[in-house]
């Protein structure tokens, strides 16, 4: 299953557009990308398992990108169809959380926030806690390390 683009596929626009118009879609389309990252979801051991209600992405791979309006941070587990994306408004390395959506989850409101981290300037970890209606989603990417 692929993730649903909220944005109009690019193909579906082009055709209409003059060559310029077109290279400016591709440019912004490009610039979308926030950040790219391969590593892994990764959950100390003092968590202990999820509880009841508790859903953790399982990851190998971040990406945080924007449509203008809104940011998306997407773990994904490359070569599977598991994925997580928190939605909301970024503002410098914390996000807001608006709505949340899954694998097995339609988009859905939530509130909680992600964050960046960062260490010597290097992306260190990125994390969301979220929670929508009686449940709870989070993730924990870490890049590896150097």
């Amino acid at each position: 299953m692929a993730i649903p683009n909220r944005a109009m596929s690019p193909s579906k626009r082009l055709p209409i557009m003059g060559a310029r118009a077109q290279d400016n879609v591709m440019l912004a389309l490009l610039l979308a990308s926030i950040l790219s990252l391969n590593g892994r979801c990764n959950y100390v051991v003092a968590l202990g398992p999820a509880l009841v209600g508790e859903t953790r992405a399982i990851c190998d791979h971040v990406e945080v990108s924007s449509d203008g309006a809104d940011t998306m941070i997407t773990f994904t587990h490359r070569g599977t169809t598991q994925w997580m994306r928190f939605t909301g408004a970024m503002e410098g390395d914390r996000m807001t959380v608006r709505s949340v959506a899954s694998t097995r989850l339609d988009e859905r409101p939530a509130h909680g926030s992600c964050k960046i981290f960062r260490k010597e300037e290097r992306v260190g970890a990125v994390s969301c806690i979220v929670q929508a209606g009686a449940r709870s989603f989070v993730a924990n990417f870490q890049p590896p390390a150097l």
